[in-house]
């Protein structure tokens, strides 16, 4: 966005364009967020809130956010902003799948287990 700033997301900790600013009221991910308006009063504020860390998602205090995400990069499931906020040049996938990867490789593993006991219950079979 090359606009000017209408106001600034406590959460992300960005200053937001018009446009930016709609989307934090639209968008279901991002309308928990505590926008401020650069008003006289709250530019008060605003030195105290533009600390440039981004806390992880475990601890990033998303009211209902959906931790739909997985960064293999630093093996840690996340929320949409961690996505964007924190893990944006990282190794980001669904988190279901990553599940569906591991579900597949756990059968495939059963099987085999399944097959190892099988074939051990003929071998004491034939050896009675």
């Amino acid at each position: 966005c090359t606009g000017i700033a209408v106001g600034f997301c406590c959460t992300c900790r960005n200053f937001l364009c018009k446009g930016g600013q709609e989307s934090h009221s639209r968008v279901p991910q991002l309308s928990c967020h505590k926008v401020l308006g650069l008003d006289k009063e709250s530019a008060i504020l605003l030195p105290s809130l533009m600390t440039p860390t981004y806390p992880n998602c475990s601890q990033c205090g998303q009211a209902n956010s959906i931790m739909d995400f997985y960064c293999q990069t630093c093996s840690l499931s996340i929320c949409p902003l961690c996505v964007i906020a924190v893990h944006k040049d990282h190794n980001v996938t669904k988190l279901s799948s990553i599940a569906d990867t591991h579900r597949k490789e756990m059968k495939k593993t059963l099987e085999h287990a399944q097959e190892i006991v099988s074939m051990l219950d003929r071998a004491i079979d034939a050896n009675n």
